[in-house]
């Protein structure tokens, strides 16, 4: 139920602002994305082949690459995604360096 009323008021922030609201494809794309994403992180975590594909999650930023090129989503949003997205590889690698000096 949080969910539902969180993309809601989201929604209608977004409009108010006078921002466009993506497509539905779009969005149902990057979320199988992103689930991929997660639930291979989740199950190759501990070790396996596919460790480092999924430890940064690779998948998420090869479907933003491709919907680039297609030109579903600007080069501009791309850019920002990538660097929010850095924001998290970079808070793992200082999380791991706190966590091996204690």
């Amino acid at each position: 139920m949080g969910i539902i009323f969180s993309l809601i008021y989201g929604g209608i922030v977004i409009k108010l602002a006078g921002f466009s609201l993506p497509s539905f494809p779009l969005l149902i794309v990057v979320a199988v994305a992103s689930l991929i994403d997660e639930v291979g992180h989740d199950r190759f975590a501990s070790g396996g082949v596919l460790i480092w594909f999924f430890r940064f999650r690779i998948v998420l930023k090869v479907v933003v690459v491709f919907l680039t090129v297609l030109s579903w989503v600007d080069m501009v949003n791309s850019l920002g995604f990538f660097c929010f997205d850095l924001s998290y590889d970079v808070m793992d690698v200082v999380l791991l360096r706190m966590k091996k000096g204690k």
